[in-house]
């Protein structure tokens, strides 16, 4: 439902920000805690590179 939210909105953008600047400072590794975030931040970072490498191994098979 669009427009609609069980918190204010000043507390959403709070929390929003705040994860913006989690996942950020996890993503530069300056923050490493062994929790949700960071094994996702750690899939996303395989999956990136598993990507590369299958079009470097793409690339060289052409």
């Amino acid at each position: 439902m669009k427009g609609y939210s069980i918190l204010p909105k000043n507390t959403m953008n709070y929390l929003t920000e705040l994860m913006n600047q989690i996942l950020n400072r996890r993503q530069q590794h300056l923050e490493r805690r062994n929790d949700f975030i960071q094994i996702m931040v750690d899939h996303e970072e395989q999956v990136k590179h598993d990507e590369q490498e299958q079009q470097q191994i793409e690339t060289l098979t052409k």
